[in-house]
């Protein structure tokens, strides 16, 4: 009884950080509208991809994150995908109140929140680099070791955030910042931004420890994962060669990255039995090897 009760109450206090994420975008889109003559060159510009691809990462990291967790509360990487979509909610909506509003017309109570919110646009990114990696696929870490790994990368995470954080606030309001701010937080910075690329380099070894050791339906998620991964910074190296670095398809395209890995892994972990990923990976292989082959190819 005593499980049932936990697990209603996880599904209850996911329900509700899932349906304050939603609100969160409907706001935004909201704002947007509201105030199209004022966002309507950022929303066209080459950067407005951005937003809307944040945007459908952010619905679709809650989206699996409320699944995952439906099924089992105690899966951790449930609630890391719920994390990360109300992470990029907040940014979402915190980004659109600053610019279309802006700040002197928000609520005295509601300013930190907003501000905390805008400036926490690292937050879900890093997530998704240190702690998707370390909890995937079983939603548990490998082992107790790997507990160092998980002190390091959260170190690194809220470091990194603080102190890049604090870096924006002042370049933007420069006349709030205190004598010899700056080589204080610029130190800082790089520091945690050392701790957070030794996490982010522990918790791929992690993953790929965990590929090695894995067997059955193990082994079959992580494939989903790695194919995934091949496949799209394979696309983009294409890209990069055939329409040049500086091209905005190829933006658009690694921009989306997070969303193709989101998909994969929710596959992986949901309905992974619907589509063999062996059959995928072999009919990948013989649609790619003619390619090699081919009389112009130089390569």
């Amino acid at each position: 009884m005593d499980e049932t009760k936990k697990s209603r109450t996880a599904n209850r206090v996911a329900k509700g950080i899932g349906t304050a994420s939603f609100l969160m975008l409907i706001g935004m889109i909201v704002l947007m509208i509201a105030n199209w003559a004022i966002v309507a060159d950022y929303v066209k510009s080459e950067f407005g991809y951005t937003l809307i691809l944040f945007m459908l990462n952010g619905a679709i990291s809650v989206l699996l994150g409320l699944l995952i967790i439906s099924r089992n509360p105690e899966n951790g990487l449930g609630w890391i995908f719920l994390a990360i979509g109300f992470l990029f909610s907040w940014w979402e909506l915190s980004g659109t109140l600053l610019e279309t509003i802006g700040l002197e017309r928000i609520p005295v109570l509601l300013r930190p929140i907003v501000i905390a919110g805008g400036l926490a646009y690292l937050l879900p990114l890093m997530m998704t680099m240190t702690l998707v990696p370390l909890y995937f696929p079983s939603g548990q870490l490998l082992s107790r070791r790997w507990r160092r790994v998980l002190v390091l990368a959260v170190v690194g995470i809220i470091g990194q955030t603080l102190t890049q954080g604090l870096l924006d606030f002042f370049s933007e309001l420069p006349e709030l910042k205190p004598d010899g701010m700056d080589p204080i937080l610029m130190r800082a910075n790089a520091l945690m931004s050392y701790i957070l690329t030794i996490g982010i380099l522990a918790s791929l070894l992690s993953l790929i420890v965990r590929f090695w050791r894995s067997r059955g339906k193990e082994r079959t998620q992580m494939k989903w994962l790695v194919y995934t991964a091949v496949m799209s910074i394979s696309t983009m190296l294409l890209l990069s060669i055939t329409l040049g670095e500086d091209s905005l398809f190829l933006g658009i395209f690694s921009s989306a990255l997070p969303i193709y890995l989101t998909v994969a892994i929710g596959i992986a972990i949901l309905r992974y039995q619907l589509f063999d990923i062996d059959v995928i990976i072999r009919k990948t292989l013989q649609y790619a090897l003619p390619i090699h082959h081919h009389p112009l190819c130089l390569v």
